[in-house]
């Protein structure tokens, strides 16, 4: 609120196309300013200030994540659309190690589950690359 009574729209605008370009990723400033532009009134800031924030938030970033999810269902689908592009881009290693590994448990429950005798040709392998890529997300 802050954001639009102080600034015109077309000032929020240019701070949004120009942010990227000036801007490192990881900025806090950056950052913290396209956070808040996040939460603009304006549906069209709003829109490209989610995408904004897919270039220029850290690996990882704990706010931005958790404000790029919760807006993943968002009701205007581009603003969905655009969160789910921009966790994908601040994502660490770690959390789309979590994500394929979570996907794998959810496919094996599925399927019958891990208790199950498993004689498949290359099931074995398939285990130990599980095992690699667990010991790697707990690190």
């Amino acid at each position: 609120a802050d954001a639009e009574a102080n600034c015109p729209r077309f000032v929020r605008e240019a701070i949004l196309r120009v942010l990227p370009l000036v801007a490192h990723r990881g900025d806090k400033d950056a950052t913290d300013a396209v956070l808040l532009l996040m939460s603009d009134q304006d549906i069209t800031i709003r829109r490209h200030a989610v995408q904004v924030c897919g270039k220029l938030a850290s690996h990882g970033h704990p706010e931005a994540s958790e404000r790029l999810l919760a807006l993943s269902t968002d009701p205007d689908k581009e603003i969905a659309k655009n969160a789910v592009a921009a966790l994908g881009q601040i994502s660490s290693r770690r959390d789309q190690l979590s994500a394929v590994l979570s996907n794998m448990a959810l496919v094996e429950s599925h399927l019958g589950g891990e208790d199950q005798e498993d004689d498949r040709p290359g099931t074995a392998d398939r285990q130990a690359s599980v095992d690699v890529f667990m010991s790697q997300a707990r690190r």
